[in-house]
């Protein structure tokens, strides 16, 4: 029987899926996971020609040849199914727009944040506003939005993952505890999560959210999951710094791709 051949597109994240995708070898006789991985601002210059997903600047050619096993094209009807990864779509990350990240900087209107590095004020209308928009431009719905339009196999998005619950004690955990303390943060994964959902049935795709058991009863990811993460590299030998909060394991990899295996049935 011919193996089903998945096509993981990404960024930073995908190298939690490369590790464990080593944890569960009883997929290889079943499936063939090719990917195709770089920095999310590369990976937006990518474009569609032909039939053929290609690289129109040298830097992303030279980049995702070196993450991607020398391949620096993908043709997208050699695939049963897509995985887009990370690429902007999430809800808070290290030195990225996203939208929890401007409550670090703002007063969130009705939640109490003395940890608020400015005077100005961000009203619970304009936060939403912040997120959809923040998700609707994401290289990775670019991604699914493309794919989705031209071909006629399942696309799957598989959002960045929240935060390792180190971020209560480690940073800025005074902001951390305090977002948890006043509901700010169960406020903001609420708005996350809905508009999430919305622009993925708007556009045909499906979301691959982490699995509840990854999570904390604060909605975090558990530590267990992020310690020991990897860099994005060609050998997947260079370790995050300890405590790293954004980026996860192959622990976690592993848990995303058995929830993957079980959508595509």
């Amino acid at each position: 029987m011919a193996k089903h051949r998945v096509c993981v597109i990404g960024n930073s994240h995908a190298a939690a899926l490369r590790v464990g995708l080593d944890l569960l070898p009883e997929l290889n006789d079943r499936f063939v996971f090719d990917f195709f991985a770089a920095q999310s601002d590369l990976m937006r210059s990518m474009q569609l020609v032909g039939r053929k997903l290609m690289p129109t600047s040298e830097v992303t050619r030279q980049r995702l040849g070196a993450y991607s096993q020398g391949r620096t094209e993908i043709e997208i009807d050699g695939y049963e199914s897509f995985l887009i990864v990370g690429m902007g779509f999430g809800i808070a990350g290290p030195g990225f727009v996203r939208p929890f990240s401007a409550l670090q900087k703002y007063q969130f209107f009705g939640f109490q944040n003395t940890e608020a590095s400015s005077g100005g004020f961000i009203s619970r209308p304009c936060f939403n506003a912040l997120t959809e928009s923040v998700l609707r431009n994401s290289t990775a719905n670019y991604f699914a939005e493309m794919l989705k339009k031209e071909i006629g196999v399942p696309v799957y998005l598989s959002p960045a993952p929240y935060p390792s619950e180190d971020v209560l004690c480690t940073g800025a955990k005074e902001f951390w505890l305090q977002s948890v303390e006043n509901g700010a943060w169960r406020y903001a994964v609420e708005v996350y999560q809905d508009k999430a959902e919305k622009i993925a049935g708007a556009r045909g795709y499906k979301l691959l959210f982490q699995p509840p058991e990854t999570r904390t009863q604060d909605g975090f990811t558990q530590k267990k999951f992020s310690h020991e993460s990897v860099r994005l590299s060609e050998a997947l030998d260079v370790k995050h710094p300890p405590f790293e909060p954004y980026h996860m394991n192959g622990l976690y990899g592993q848990e995303m791709l058995r929830c993957f295996i079980g959508l595509l049935g």
